[in-house]
């Protein structure tokens, strides 16, 4: 062991916008050796496509790390792959839990 405190906080905030949009916040903290952070904001606005009710989705990740900074070639690639991979299980996820709602 390291010896090493670690720390995680994570937090979620939503709301409801005009015109029947919805807004929410995803945020995670983490602390071990250094300091982590991610976040994710997702937009939410509902259209109708072809006659069928739907849910136009936006949403923007964020990550901080201190080693982000330092990767270079095949260290880069490796962590954005992981980081893409994540981000279409979270999708697909989405997607599962809201199929046959808007």
């Amino acid at each position: 062991m390291d010896d090493q405190g670690v720390v995680s906080l994570g937090a979620y905030y939503n709301r409801r916008g005009a015109g029947g949009s919805y807004q929410a916040a995803d945020a995670l903290y983490y602390t071990s050796g250094g300091y982590y952070v991610a976040l994710t904001l997702y937009q939410m606005w509902p259209v109708n496509v072809e006659g069928k009710a739907s849910t136009l989705v936006w949403r923007g990740d964020m990550i901080s790390a201190a080693s982000l900074g330092s990767l270079h070639g095949v260290e880069r690639l490796g962590s954005e792959s992981v980081m893409m991979k994540d981000i279409s299980k979270a999708v697909t996820l989405f997607r599962r839990d809201t199929s046959g709602s808007r």
